[in-house]
């Protein structure tokens, strides 16, 4: 999913002297980019002065924003080899540095691809390794098996992998000199003096709740209109929590997706040549939270009179996969839900309301014995009395 909608957070911008006070916040990316609230800007070309009390010792590196709805992680400042000084009271100090780049496109930033050191004071604090096997792994695949639930936050699923934050405590005569090396997009760095180390913890708590607040706040779900109202479940539907029904596979089940009377409790059946893969799906409409729900498949067996004599009797082999649902950007800051991609059967929670789909998938082999197969396929939901569907090939 490509998230590229942005908004921005009001707020104070905090733009007194950083000696007048006991803690410090730094908001880096380019001049006239949104600030995220209370923390004072800082673009790549800020140059320390005794004035300001804070800013680059030299080139401070390149300014670079991305098109997303997160005040503080959507812009940085990628510090090659550049120092950030900040003039403080002589003591010991917290510091939380938060680096990150979402990247544009499919090309990972170089960032991810490159080892990184911090040092504070002239001592190494944080020494990362990174490559590219590890940022497929994970961030571009990180989501494959990520299944949608109602209610969950995008910032959680998409966004908050991309956050790189260090702590760490340094302790300082009357400044503190922040290096960085390698290609690191600086985003934000908060300093607290160790005394108040509760205040420190509680103020990155809340950025970073206020910062999944606003991003999720900038995206609407789009739900699929259901035209057919779902029948009313029998008493074996109810007691059992859920109803099942056929659906071809080629049409479209979405969550909103209802069953209609001719589909529920009908016998799944297909027809396959030798040499072909022939697909069957079925769907589960939750009338009650469903915990643990599971599938599974007696092989259909050949059937026909003249083959029943047969030891073994053939079987026909099958795929069972669980349909995934993933989210689509419609632009402007909407967003759908449909399936994805089929991944391997796995029980699975299954929340009221909220239709999903399995598919079996068979392959006949080119000397397959030909006749009717038969076999079943059984749902069951712990503390639930088991469901079956025949199944015929």
């Amino acid at each position: 999913m490509r998230l590229l909608m942005s908004c921005s957070i009001s707020g104070l911008i905090w733009m007194t002297s950083v000696a007048q006070s006991a803690s410090y916040h730094f908001d880096f990316g380019p001049e006239k980019s949104p600030i995220f609230q209370d923390f004072t800007p800082v673009s790549g070309a800020v140059r320390y002065s005794k004035e300001k009390g804070y800013g680059f010792l030299g080139d401070g590196g390149q300014d670079a924003t991305r098109n997303i709805a997160d005040d503080l992680g959507r812009d940085f400042v990628i510090c090659d080899g550049g120092t950030f000084a900040v003039d403080v009271e002589p003591g010991s100090y917290e510091v939380w540095v938060l680096l990150g780049d979402y990247g544009e496109g499919i090309n990972p930033p170089p960032f991810w691809l490159t080892p990184y050191t911090i040092s504070a004071n002239g001592q190494q604090v944080v020494s990362a390794k990174q490559d590219g096997h590890n940022f497929f792994d994970d961030y571009v695949f990180r989501n494959y098996k990520s299944d949608w639930q109602p209610g969950q936050s995008l910032w959680d699923k998409y966004m908050a992998k991309f956050d790189r934050a260090h702590q760490f405590e340094v302790a300082a005569e009357g400044q503190i000199k922040i290096a960085f090396s390698g290609p690191c997009p600086v985003r934000a760095v908060v300093l607290y003096p160790t005394a108040e180390r509760t205040a420190f913890e509680k103020c990155i708590a809340e950025t970073n709740a206020q910062r999944k607040k606003q991003f999720d706040g900038a995206w609407t779900y789009v739900p699929f209109v259901e035209t057919n109202p779902a029948p009313e479940p029998s008493a074996t539907d109810r007691q059992r929590g859920f109803m099942l029904f056929r659906r071809n596979y080629m049409e479209e089940v979405r969550p909103e997706s209802r069953p209609r009377a001719e589909e529920i409790n009908t016998p799944l059946t297909l027809f396959a040549a030798r040499g072909e893969y022939e697909p069957v799906s079925f769907c589960l409409y939750p009338l009650n939270d469903l915990k643990q729900v599971q599938v599974t498949v007696d092989a259909p067996i050949l059937a026909t009179p003249k083959n029943r004599t047969q030891n073994p009797k053939p079987k026909l082999a099958f795929d069972l996969r669980f349909a995934k649902y993933s989210e689509f950007d419609d632009g402007l800051g909407k967003y759908h839900v449909a399936e994805n991609i089929l991944l391997s059967a796995q029980p699975v929670d299954l929340p009221q309301g909220v239709t999903r789909r399995w598919w079996l998938t068979f392959h006949v082999p080119e000397n397959q014995p030909a006749g009717d197969y038969r076999g079943s396929v059984t749902v069951r939901a712990p503390g639930r009395k088991p469901s079956k569907l025949p199944l015929v090939v």
